[in-house]
C-alpha cells in the first residue's frame, strides 16, 4: 500500500501540529511566571549615559541597568515583578542632571512605557 501525496502531507501537517501543541503545554507549564515589560524610549537629541530600573516584593529586590541608550532608541526590559506595583526608575544624563521617578503603580497593564523627554521622565502605563 502507497501513501498518496495528499495523505503523507496531512500526516505531516498533524505531526506538526501535535508536537507544536505538546511542546507549547509544556513550556507554558513550566514557566515561572509573566514578566512585567517596560519599554524605555529616549526622546532627547542626546545619548542617556545611564538608566537604573528597581523594583522588589516581599521576597526579592532586583537591579536593572541599561547604559549608553542612543538618541530616538528604544529599548524593552522585562521585570520579575506584577504590575500596579510600582518599580523606580533613575535616569542620569550626561550634564548631571537626574530624573528619579516611582513609575508603574496603579496600572494593571502588563507592558508599561516610559519616556524620557528634555523636559523630564513619564509612562509608567
Amino acid at each position: 500500500m502507497t501513501l498518496s501525496r495528499r495523505s503523507l502531507l496531512f500526516i505531516i501537517l498533524a505531526s506538526l501540529s501535535v508536537g507544536a501543541f505538546a511542546t507549547h503545554s509544556l513550556w507554558k507549564s513550566s514557566y515561572p511566571g509573566r514578566p512585567l515589560f517596560v519599554e524605555f524610549h529616549n526622546m532627547r537629541p542626546e545619548t542617556i549615559p545611564l538608566i537604573t530600573i528597581e523594583h522588589g516584593n516581599a521576597s526579592s529586590q532586583e537591579k536593572i541597568i541599561l547604559t549608553q541608550v542612543q538618541p530616538d532608541e528604544v529599548r524593552i526590559v522585562s521585570l520579575n515583578h506584577e504590575p500596579g506595583m510600582g518599580y523606580n526608575v533613575l535616569a542620569q544624563m550626561a550634564d548631571g542632571t537626574e530624573y528619579n521617578m516611582c513609575l508603574g503603580k496603579g496600572t494593571d497593564a502588563w507592558v508599561n512605557h516610559v519616556r524620557i523627554r528634555e523636559i523630564g521622565m513619564y509612562g509608567g502605563h
